[in-house]
């Protein structure tokens, strides 16, 4: 049947698209479209669709369009802490910071020791400005992370924001070991 065939393409269209970083974005998304829009597709065709045209949606700016795809992936059940820290950054990026702290708050609910969420946090507070929150939000990253030394220099300059520089300092040189 002609129509399966073209349901097919579209499908091998849209995951293609989603594998080839050079991949023309446009008839990614719209192969990715068909399939979302196919009456009878499988959902697991439709949640693959949406996740490859959010992800490139995501990467192009198109930030309403990502919060829209990652948004209906949850409609359909799918509740996975990934879709929730990249729907969270496309809200930081529009910027609609308060939305992104409660996507980010799914992400590290789950896993209590999940620095990029946490560190994702900070920042979204940060455009917020509520360096109170960046700082707590930076200190729990840097004692899950260690390792990471921006986490450290971000947390003394978070501290520096609520007016206590030489915490600020202390914070910063002693993470770092300076």
């Amino acid at each position: 049947d002609q129509s399966a065939q073209q349901y097919i393409k579209a499908r091998d269209a849209c995951a293609d698209g989603g594998r080839d970083r050079t991949a023309d974005v446009a008839a990614t998304i719209d192969a990715c479209g068909k399939v979302i829009e196919t009456a009878g597709a499988a959902q697991a065709d439709v949640v693959e669709a949406l996740k490859i045209r959010a992800k490139i949606s995501l990467a192009n700016g198109r930030y309403d369009a990502a919060i829209g795809d990652y948004t209906q992936i949850m409609k359909l059940g799918v509740r996975d802490a990934s879709l929730f820290k990249f729907r969270a950054d496309a809200y930081r990026r529009k910027p609609k910071c308060d939305l992104a702290v409660e996507d980010y708050d799914q992400v590290i609910r789950p896993n209590h020791k999940a620095a990029d969420g946490m560190y994702s946090r900070g920042d979204a507070f940060v455009s917020l400005k509520d360096y109170a929150s960046v700082a707590l939000e930076y200190t729990r990253a840097t004692a899950s992370d260690p390792a990471r030394a921006e986490l450290a220099y971000k947390r003394g300059k978070a501290i520096g924001e609520t007016g206590d520089k030489d915490r600020a300092h202390d914070a910063t040189t002693d993470e770092i070991g300076l």
